[in-house]
């Protein structure tokens, strides 16, 4: 099947999928934007420290519309923000000291809830699963990238803090159809930025824009895909 990014909708494909690739921030975990009230509590930071809309609401958020026009990188904007809370504390912080402090503070309220169970469902179905990401690394850390329990439900991960092959440079891509050994059109890619997504269906992957404003329309996608990847097994087995 493919996909309809614009839609959300699924249309019927002669080879269903065979593996799911996600992106890691905003997709398996959650957002600075979505847990600002919470993060500003676990720090002890004055109310509105943490107050910026990114998708939520780019018109009230000049970096992110900055970024989204390709005036800065992913990366600016998170050093910049980093900054900014570091100040708070009368520190200079990078994005990695902004993450550090606040997954420690979030602790398991970081990973986005049913998404664990979510890649054992897709797993149960005799799919693989993969990550692709941008800066996991960069941003947290190799000790907690390695902590992550979520992470050993995945078959391979590629992050681009290794490679230097951001998204959505099409080498990312065929990186991660590599190490899950699969064709790029037998892959369904989950990304939460367009440009992302719009790479993605560039190579021939299979694409949904999981918009953090609207995840369970982006999660009802993927179970489709899921569940057609599923009959087709079943036919493919009756027919053989």
């Amino acid at each position: 099947m493919s996909i309809d990014v614009s839609s959300g909708s699924p249309a019927a494909r002669a080879v269903p999928i065979q593996g799911v690739v996600f992106d890691f921030g905003a997709v398996l975990s959650m957002t600075p934007f979505e847990t600002g009230l919470l993060i500003e509590q676990r720090l002890d930071l004055p109310k509105g420290s943490i107050s910026w809309c990114g998708p939520l609401d780019p018109t009230l958020d000049h970096l992110w519309r900055g970024m989204l026009a390709g005036e800065i990188s992913e990366r600016e904007y998170w050093r910049r923000r980093a900054s900014e809370v570091g100040r708070l504390f009368g520190e200079d912080w990078t994005p990695r000291d902004f993450y550090r402090r606040v997954c420690a503070a979030l602790g398991d309220d970081w990973i986005r809830p049913g998404m664990a169970d979510l890649l054992d469902e897709i797993r149960s179905h005799g799919l693989k699963t993969g990550v692709l990401s941008n800066e996991l690394e960069l941003f947290h850390g190799p000790e907690w990238v390695a902590s992550l329990e979520i992470l050993r439900k995945v078959d391979a991960m590629v992050d681009a803090s290794h490679t230097g092959i951001l998204k959505p440079d099409s080498r990312a891509y065929q990186a991660i159809a590599t190490a899950l050994d699969l064709p790029l059109s037998d892959l369904l890619f989950v990304d939460d930025q367009a440009r992302n997504v719009a790479g993605a269906r560039a190579v021939g992957m299979q694409a949904v824009h999981f918009e953090i404003t609207n995840t369970a329309s982006a999660i009802n996608v993927i179970r489709a895909a899921i569940g057609d990847a599923r009959g087709g097994a079943a036919r493919r087995t009756t027919t053989s």
